[in-house]
């Protein structure tokens, strides 16, 4: 066959898969994604998020901040919630002796929230949810550049010292949550940072650090073991056993945030509360004093507690008492999250079942889209020489590449080599594999045709130390730069890690007889005898 019989072979047969001037065709056209059907259950997966940021928010955050503050015996209390009448100021002498004693407001969820809208109104579980967000917010773009820069450590060191300077913003948070209504201004409620940082920072730094450790031991084990990894090789783990690690790791979490994270969260919520104004009232019983510990600043005193003191103050009555709370969100979100997944799942069989719905398929739209605007853009762009492509059965994950190449390139020169690209789901965040359909001879092809470049190779430290990261692929890679390199390539071999182990050989060694064998392939590409 002639050199420009398969070209004009190839350009109708790329012509009959994709019109350009309409673009490639959808990644899956069988498949389309009814629009009210994606609608509900983006919508579905928002009310999840809501739901379960409220339930959160209000049990996760408020309570246990309550919880953490209460005195579980004060002298003088009263009580109002749906379930409890106040006390009768009129029950005195022998008669006071047989009213049972109350329980905390926090021994419940459903109480400590009758209290609070008994008392507050009816968005009072909602309290401080403002300020957590600006603090939130506040602490995010203080993390953010340095993790951008630095990854996971950059990101660690980052938070720590953000939630150390802005301290000051959870303190007011806490003082809004444990309080009375006021008519104070949101930022009144701030404390100084001036005078608020020295007395509250080595708390803040406990909390912080604790939290730091709880996340990350968990996520060194899984990167230095890879308990987590499995697959078919003999060194392999089994599934069992990857899911067991899983299970391990779990536990390994459990374990360090019922003894290192709580008791630092604790510690911080009560040396914040020391620190209320005298004029703030508190909506649960609440001791100042913490049983004499805390002397106030207007007779010489610090006006708060220490760390030390503020953990061991708090009974061990009161860590039963928050462990069991906690134990109940964690709970009570598990059971929300499989509440909606079989939501979730009710609704892609409802609308998806019976059209041979592939969840990956979801997933990998959004490359296919990609791919098909990358296709467009080189097909209509004049200024990529030698270079055609298509599709191949008209799967844009799937290119037809059809490589002329330029007498300027050594050796090569003047051949026309078909090649396939085919794209993974993860596109562009993973490569796509290259493989020469036309015999060819080099020392960086191996001798199935499959093409053995470093950009090719997946964003990981290479384990043999031959490529650096910068070297491998990247999402900034497109087809256009893929194809470019290896006709690069081409021109320049790599015979430190050759694919084809004789290819790089006679590249060294026998320069002539490689010579030779590269235009025999130059020949038979054009289909010449």
């Amino acid at each position: 066959m002639s050199a420009i019989a398969l070209v004009t072979e190839h350009l109708v047969r790329r012509s009959a898969d994709s019109d350009p001037s309409e673009g490639p065709a959808d990644p899956d056209p069988k498949q389309p994604f009814p629009l009210m059907a994606v609608i509900i259950l983006y919508s579905t997966l928002a009310i999840l998020c809501v739901i379960s940021g409220c339930v959160g928010y209000i049990y996760g955050k408020v309570v246990t901040t309550l919880a953490a503050v209460e005195d579980p015996n004060p002298d003088v209390y009263v009580r109002i919630d749906d379930d409890h009448a106040p006390l009768n100021p009129e029950i005195t002498g022998d008669d006071a002796a047989d009213v049972p004693p109350q329980k905390p407001v926090t021994s419940g969820l459903k109480s400590t929230i009758s209290h609070l809208t008994a008392r507050a109104g009816r968005w009072a579980p909602f309290r401080g949810l403002l300020l957590y967000i600006l603090t939130g917010l506040a602490i995010n773009i203080i993390t953010y550049p340095m993790s951008a820069s630095f990854h996971i450590y950059g990101s660690a060191f980052a938070r720590f010292f953000a939630e150390i300077l802005l301290a000051n913003l959870r303190v007011g948070w806490i003082h809004i949550v444990i309080s009375e209504p006021s008519a104070k201004s949101l930022w009144s409620r701030i404390p100084s940072w001036r005078k608020t940082f020295m007395k509250i920072a080595p708390a803040a730094a406990l909390r912080s650090l604790a939290a730091q450790i709880v996340t990350f031991v968990p996520l060194v084990i899984v990167y230095s073991t890879k308990v987590l990894e499995y697959g078919s090789e003999p060194s392999a783990r089994s599934p069992a056993a990857a899911l067991s690690g899983a299970f391990g790791l779990l536990a390994l979490f459990l374990v360090l945030y019922v003894l290192i994270q709580i008791p630092a969260e604790v510690t911080f919520i009560r040396v914040a509360a020391s620190m209320l104004p005298e004029d703030d009232e508190t909506i649960v019983p609440f001791d100042r004093s913490f049983g004499g510990k805390v002397t106030p600043e207007i007779i010489g005193g610090q006006g708060k507690i220490g760390i030390v003191d503020a953990w061991r103050s708090f009974s061990w009555g009161s860590r039963m008492r928050f462990l069991g709370i906690v134990g109940k969100v964690f709970l009570l979100q598990t059971a929300l999250g499989l509440m909606f997944g079989v939501i979730l799942f009710g609704q892609i069989l409802l609308f998806f079942g019976n059209k041979g719905f592939d969840v990956t398929a979801m997933a990998t739209t959004a490359a296919g889209r990609m791919l098909a605007r990358q296709l467009q853009q080189m097909q209509s762009d004049k200024d990529i020489p030698g270079i055609s492509c298509g599709l191949v059965d008209n799967n844009v994950f799937e290119w037809e590449v059809m490589l002329m190449i330029s007498d300027d390139c050594k050796f090569y020169g003047g051949g026309f080599f078909r090649a396939r690209l085919t794209f993974p789901p993860e596109y562009p965040h993973m490569p796509p594999k290259m493989k020469f359909e036309t015999p060819i001879f080099h020392p960086n092809i191996y001798p199935s045709g499959e093409v053995c470049i470093s950009i090719l190779h997946p964003p990981e430290e290479d384990k043999y130390g031959y490529e650096s990261a910068a070297e491998r692929w990247s999402p900034v890679q497109t087809p256009e730069t893929i194809l470019l390199s290896v006709i690069s390539m081409l021109s320049s071999p790599n015979d430190e890690s050759p694919a084809n182990v004789e290819a790089a050989r006679l590249w060294r060694d026998d320069p002539k007889e490689f010579k030779k064998r590269v235009r025999k392939c130059v020949r038979d590409s054009l289909g010449e005898d």
